[in-house]
């Protein structure tokens, strides 16, 4: 929980790490392996072990994924997460990394020095422009 907001500091206003839109296929695919999973386990009778009422019930990880007792609002919601929710997150904490965009000029094979800093030839980088970074 609080090392989330630490870590989005740290990598974007800190070390100005850039989000690139290629990155969201990492997200989707952790979002389409979590509603994959969710099926499986609504499926294949493992269980949830925080659920003992005693009384017969869908298992689900989550009751907003209740495969077996409401397929149709457990569809609905997994396409929103897919479609809706994760592209918001995304694109919000792509805008997040570019409030201090990463400026560089460069100055040799794998050495760039930032923006502010002495650049022999005064080139600096534009975010138009591709530079190599080695992380």
């Amino acid at each position: 929980g609080g090392m989330v907001p630490a870590i989005m500091i740290d990598g974007f206003l800190l070390s100005c790490l850039p989000l690139r839109m290629k990155q969201f296929i990492l997200l989707e695919t952790g979002a389409f392996l979590f509603v994959l999973w969710s099926i499986i386990h609504a499926f294949s009778g493992i269980g949830n072990p925080y659920v003992d009422s005693g009384e017969k019930s869908d298992d689900a990880i989550y009751t907003s994924l209740a495969w077996k007792n409401n397929t149709v609002g457990a569809v609905i919601v997994a396409l929103i997460v897919l479609f809706v929710v994760s592209p918001i997150i995304f694109l919000f904490c792509r805008a997040l990394s570019r409030i201090r965009p990463r400026r560089m000029c460069e100055e040799g094979v794998g050495q760039q020095i930032y923006k502010g800093q002495h650049c022999e030839n005064e080139e600096v980088a534009t975010d138009g422009e591709a530079v190599a970074v080695v992380y």
